[in-house]
Formats: C-alpha cells, structure tokens, sequence
C-alpha cells in the first residue's frame, strides 16, 4: 500500500482519529460514499476514487476499513460483552449514543458485575445507576419486583425508562416482556392505555397477532378509546376508563352521531326550500335530494366516505348531495357541482346569471366505483333534469 500523504492519528485515550484535517471521535462506522463525501467527493465514481488515492495516498475504499477497524478497536473492543448487550438499537443496528453512553457509566457497570448483580446491570449499563440509587428512586416496592427480573427483562425496562422517565416503573413492569421487546417502535404504548389493549385479549391471544400482520388492530383500538373519551368530555357525557372495547366501540358511534346531530344541523337549507328537482326515480333506483347538513353527514357516515365535508359548500348552494336508494337502501352518493354565469356589464358590473350542474361525484360505500348501468343512467337523467332552467 502507498504510504499516506497525512498522517494517521489515533489517539486511544481520548478514543479520536485524525487524518487529513478531520477528526472522528464517535462510535460510528462510516460508509465509502459518506467518507468521500466528508473529504469534498460527491459520489463514489471510478474518477472520483483514482483522484481521492492522488489526493491523500490510500483509495476510498481501504480508508474506509482501516477507519472503522480503528474506531471498532478504540470504541466497540475494551467493551465488546456490554456493547453486545446494551449497545444495539432495537434491531441490529450499532447505536452509537448507546455505546457512549456505555462509557459514560462504565465505572457504576464495574461495580455492579464486582458485585454479582448481573440482573441488575442494565440499570447501570443504561441509566447510569447502581442499586441504591435505583432503590431510592424507584422506591422500596417497585425494586423489589424489579430485582425478581431477568437481566434481559431489566434492559428493556431500563431502555423504557430512559424515554418515559422514573415515575412510570410500575406501569411498564406491568407489560409482558414480548411487549417491551417491541420498544417505541412497537404498536403498544408503555402506558395505561396499552395495558387496557392488552386487557382486550385472552393470555397469548395478542401476541399471536404480530406474526399474522393482525397488530394494526391496536392502534385502532387506541385511537377508538382516544376519540371516545375527547368526544365525552365535548359532549359533556360520561366516559370510563374501565370501559372495555365493545362498550368503548358501542359509545364512539353513539357520540359521533351526537357530536353531528350538534355540528351538523337539521334546517333545511334557504336555496332548497323551493327547489323543484327534489327527487327522481329511474327503474329501481330514486334520488333523494339532501336538505340539510346532518342529512349530509348522515350519508358520510353510513357509505363511509367524506361527504360531509361537502356541507358548507351545498349550504351555500354551490354544490349539491343526491342520496341514490334501490329499493329502499342506500347504494350510492351522487355530488353535483354548481357553476354560475358571470357577465360582465359595462361601467365594470356583473350579473350573475342562470346556474351550470355538472356531475362531480358519484360514489358507492367507501368510494367503490358505480357499476350499475341503471345507477349512472340516473345520473345522467339527473343532471340533464338540473339544467332544464324552465322546469326549475
């Protein structure tokens, strides 16, 4: 190999490499493309890497190793059994915050392996605390359970409470380990409300829902429990926090129905007072003209889709909102956009005049394409019906 045009400065003490002007004093490996980019080389082209070997007498690539292999050797090596426990983010991946912080608590580590508490050595490894101090802080009841874990339950516990702070000890030993494992990445919060999802379900029934994909069903859960107990206190209503998951269920559709019926009123709209084109019937389908705005939600709610966001527009009448029933039963929605004539006169006024109806939606339940021919032919005998100005 050439020799370096700069010299290669570890200093093991203060666990830094200098070369070339830069210096690297974290536990982080660093990739070709990053280390050229750090000495002024965008993109690891084979002109690129033949004019970083001109420039400093090593290529990019060997750089690269004999980098990492030093900070691997100053870093990772005097504590590779306590980086293989603690130094990992969840996953695989190297946390180099976690290996510092290794370092940081190095000598509270010491002196709990010195003393045989191998269980509780994650309190030290990533809280920077030895038994006592835990004991004190945590109080006498919450160490006592936690010294009955696994040094494995314990690290997860510890990196819990890096995030969430001392005070929530109890409530996070509470969880399941298969739970903590999971992390904040994980669908469960180390909260009370993740202990009420996990109260939902018989013993191992939730935790067979993270091989089948099923999790997604928590953060459902959750948000459903949020929802309820925001829209109890609007409504001034009773919320429990002991309310199971089909009473929680049951609650929220009677509140959001309550929470409409109050943001959505039943007056009918001054425009639709006297309109002539209410409703229309084609074989075994009829239009039902919807008058109001909790008609309007009404329709939202039970086709699941966003109409009712339409009804400031259709209040102001510049849209309107046919219900589309067969035989009786809601099929589809149909949204009618409104356009107006302006002309403009002389001395700069304009007169608006006559009114354009252009088909702008036509939707089944969770916006499922029509594919009734009758249903669209109503549509279309609909809309032609709105721009006949005479019968209107």
């Amino acid at each position: 190999m050439k020799q370096f045009k700069y010299e290669f400065e570890v200093d093991t003490e203060g666990k830094v490499v200098r070369f070339a002007g830069r210096h690297f004093d974290k536990p982080r490996m660093v990739s070709t493309r990053e280390l050229m980019r750090m000495f002024g080389y965008h993109g690891i082209s084979k002109y690129n890497c033949q004019k970083f070997n001109e420039e400093f007498g090593i290529t990019p690539v060997n750089l690269r190793k004999k980098l990492n292999a030093t900070i691997r050797k100053i870093w990772i090596d005097p504590i590779e059994q306590e980086v293989k426990r603690y130094g990992f983010s969840y996953g695989s991946k190297l946390s180099p915050r976690s290996v510092q912080q290794i370092w940081e608590n190095l000598d509270v580590i010491r002196e709990v392996q010195e003393d045989g508490l191998d269980n509780l050595e994650p309190f030290a490894a990533i809280l920077g605390k030895n038994p006592q101090q835990m004991k004190e802080i945590v109080g006498k009841s919450a160490w006592k359970q936690l010294c009955k874990n696994s040094r494995t339950r314990n690290t997860y516990i510890a990196s819990a409470l890096l995030r969430r702070g001392f005070s929530s000890v109890k409530t996070i030993n509470s969880f399941p380990s298969w739970v903590l494992k999971q992390g904040y990445r994980g669908h469960i919060p180390f909260d009370e409300t993740g202990l009420w999802v996990l109260e939902q379900f018989k013993p191992g029934e939730a935790r067979n829902m993270l091989p089948s994909g099923q999790f997604f069903g928590f953060r459902r859960m959750i948000m459903e429990r949020s929802d309820t107990k925001r829209m109890a206190n609007e409504l001034g209503l009773k919320f429990s926090e002991k309310w199971d998951y089909a009473t929680i269920h049951k609650k929220h559709e009677e509140y959001t129905k309550l929470i409409e019926e109050r943001r959505f009123s039943k007056d009918v709209f001054d425009w639709a007072k006297d309109f002539k084109v209410k409703g229309l019937t084609h074989g075994d389908f009829e239009a039902t003209l919807l008058d109001n705005a909790y008609a309007i939600a009404e329709e939202g709610r039970m086709m699941h889709h966003c109409v009712a966001s339409y009804a400031d527009a259709s209040r102001s009448g510049d849209y309107l909102v046919y219900s589309i029933l067969r035989k009786g039963e809601r099929y589809s929605t149909l949204g009618v956009r409104v356009g107006v004539e302006r002309i403009n006169l002389v001395g700069g006024a304009t007169l608006t005049v006559g009114g354009k109806y252009r088909l702008n939606q036509h939707y089944k339940a969770c916006n499922k394409p029509v594919d009734d021919d009758c249903a669209n032919e109503l549509a279309e005998i609909l809309i032609a019906k709105l721009n006949q100005k005479e019968e209107i």
